[in-house]
């Protein structure tokens, strides 16, 4: 009887249990069910919140005038990595349209006739040609995958979309282009040597902003060497690692055009590689002539050398002993990021090549008519050194006594009402504008003085690469961004933004070595004994049903 009485309860044991696990499935069916009919809920874990709509976005599209029409064509069929490319892109439009509130309506659109790719050229959107395989062949394919957005009788296109996270900032890009006709120009000083006296590089830039920023910002070079006259219908005026003397002419213009309300960036190296030995290690000061420009704004640009002999960029050279990790600590790796500023939203750290220290007077510091914004610094290991003349490796890792503690300043910003550096009148034999000489500027002045002008440039010589560059081609942009005083895209940009490591000691570094060892098998040991222990009590517990 007991034997029966044990079978009975074990029977009704598993009874339950299958009873149990239906209806858990059964609960997961109806609300995965329920969700799906009401609202694309999802969940994202990433730390950037890369598939989460920016706010940005958001009130993009909320603040939209009127109505906007969106449709995206896509081909059926879309190999990897755009397989999911279709849903992805609505899932973010139904996002966009939810934001609007009412003003955005799209539809996806799976061209499968002649019909059907009528309707999408009509929009503007042509086929593109991908690699296909299959089991029997590699080829191209001609297919679907872009964007058309309508607002009245303008119209933006994306001509691709791609599976690379850009999605929603060309999107966003698009809806700005659609309703403003407020575009911004920025102009580069192409008059006094640099980079920006080469028109290939002007041609670059210029690439680069139209595929950044679409009609949004438009870019051109200014020479003051003629006739120094900044173009009136300039938002931005650039000066990028100037080598030549600024004449007296070229400097009021760029001080008025700073009064008026605009805005100026300086990025400029403090030295610049000896022309006459450009593949030694010798630098000498470049003669911009700028200092007292910008020492009457407030920002004193310091003839000196950051270094940073324990946070640094390494690579590999070549020694007596063969390949070796060198320290190179005139590539100083910046933490002291401002995470308040907009302009390194997004950015842990930078690194600034051969970059010099700034100060800030008195005057600046105790004015109430400017904000000042110490954007970037050096970590408390940096320090200025005042030689800056031998920059080989080995003299670079010995102290000296000319050299100041940390942390230093490397970028700044100052915003408001300044002086102007003519307040007491243009200089001598040069005539006051045709509106009256400008004393004090505008509220809306904005200044960005970097200490580098070379961040933009890899140099593998040196063991600047690219990724680096890449980096600081992001603060570039989003310094274009603050500049132009339009900062909507800054955030959506910043997405996915690569990290910069820090040095690990060798402790650490030797901890963490036992951890990967040493971890995975304890944690492999102990979960086995956590398992067979769990299957000897419920063995145990069988047993006692049956016996019972």
């Amino acid at each position: 009887m007991s034997k029966k009485r044990g079978s009975f309860r074990a029977l009704k044991t598993g009874f339950d249990d299958i009873l149990t696990l239906v209806a858990l499935i059964a609960i997961v069916v109806v609300v995965n069910a329920i969700l799906h009919g009401t609202s694309r809920l999802r969940v994202d874990l990433t730390q950037d919140e890369l598939y989460t709509l920016s706010q940005a976005s958001k009130d993009v599209a909320k603040a939209l005038p009127g109505e906007v029409q969106i449709k995206a064509f896509f081909s059926e069929g879309l190999q990897a990595p755009d397989h999911n490319l279709a849903q992805s892109v609505d899932d973010l439009l139904a996002e966009y349209e939810a934001a609007s509130e009412g003003k955005i309506h799209y539809e996806v659109i799976f061209p499968k006739d002649e019909d059907g790719e009528e309707v999408a050229e009509g929009y503007g959107i042509e086929k593109i040609a991908v690699g296909q395989q299959d089991r029997n062949q590699v080829g191209l394919r001609l297919v679907y995958k872009g964007i058309a957005l309508v607002y009245g009788d303008k119209q933006e296109v994306i001509p691709q979309v791609k599976s690379d996270g850009r999605v929603e900032y060309e999107l966003t890009k698009a809806l700005k282009a659609l309703v403003t006709d407020d575009y911004k120009k920025v102009g580069v000083l192409s008059s006094s040597g640099g980079p920006a006296s080469n028109p290939q590089f002007i041609g670059s830039l210029q690439n680069a902003f139209q595929n950044i920023y679409g009609k949004l910002v438009a870019v051109e070079a200014v020479d003051l060497s003629t006739e120094a006259v900044i173009p009136p219908d300039l938002d931005v005026l650039v000066l990028l690692n100037v080598q030549d003397p600024v004449p007296q002419p070229a400097q009021f213009a760029i001080d008025q055009f700073l009064m008026s309300g605009k805005s100026l960036a300086l990025f400029q190296s403090p030295s610049g590689a000896d022309p006459r030995m450009p593949q030694l290690p010798f630098r000498q000061p470049i003669p911009h002539g700028l200092n007292a420009l910008f020492e009457s704004y407030g920002v004193k640009l310091n003839n000196d050398l950051i270094l940073d002999r324990e946070r640094n960029v390494v690579g590999i050279g070549l020694s007596q002993r063969g390949l070796v990790q060198i320290s190179y600590p005139s590539l100083p790796m910046l933490t002291g990021i401002n995470k308040e500023s907009i302009i390194a939203k997004g950015i842990d750290a930078v690194v600034f090549p051969f970059a010099g220290s700034l100060e800030l007077t008195d005057d600046v510091l105790l004015s109430s008519s400017v904000t000042v914004t110490k954007l970037i610094e050096t970590a408390d290991s940096g320090v200025a050194r005042k030689n800056v003349s031998d920059l080989a490796i080995e003299k670079l890792m010995e102290p000296t006594d000319d050299e100041v503690a940390g942390p230093h300043l490397a970028a700044v910003t100052i915003q408001g009402a300044m002086k102007s550096a003519y307040a007491d009148g243009p200089p001598e034999g040069i005539a006051a504008p045709e509106g009256g000489l400008r004393k004090v500027a505008d509220s809306g002045a904005r200044i960005l003085v970097v200490s580098n002008g070379e961040f933009l440039f890899p140099n593998n010589r040196i063991g600047y690469s690219g990724e680096y560059a890449q980096l600081g081609g992001l603060f570039f942009l989003n310094a274009m961004d603050w500049l132009v005083q339009d900062e909507s895209l800054i955030a959506i940009r910043n997405k996915d933004v690569p990290r910069l490591l820090e040095p690990v000691d060798e402790d650490t570094q030797t901890l963490l070595q036992f951890a990967n060892i040493a971890g995975v098998p304890l944690g492999v040991l102990l979960l086995g004994m956590v398992w067979f222990t769990l299957r000897y009590y419920r063995k145990r517990r069988i047993a006692a049903s049956f016996s019972a």
